[in-house]
């Protein structure tokens, strides 16, 4: 594996009052990014393409990716 993302399922995310900014299509399923990946940093950084995998879960721990202060007080929530 080179670079693994981890997705959440979109319904998930916006059953908890988010609405994701980004959310992509695999399998005939929605699905937003978490902002968790994992990846070989140093060949993306000399400008290299990693294939992508991907973890795809239901878990809402990583179902909000905090960019407003709505998200992140739905955060608060989670922990």
């Amino acid at each position: 594996m080179e670079s693994m993302i981890v997705l959440v399922d979109a319904a998930v995310v916006r059953g908890m009052g988010v609405t994701p900014s980004y959310t992509r299509k695999l399998d005939d399923k929605e699905w937003v990014l978490s902002g968790l990946s994992v990846m070989d940093r140093e060949r993306t950084l000399v400008g290299e393409y990693l294939e992508e995998s991907y973890y795809r879960t239901d878990w809402q721990t990583l179902a909000v990716n905090v960019n407003t202060i709505e998200e992140l007080e739905i955060a608060r929530h989670l922990v």
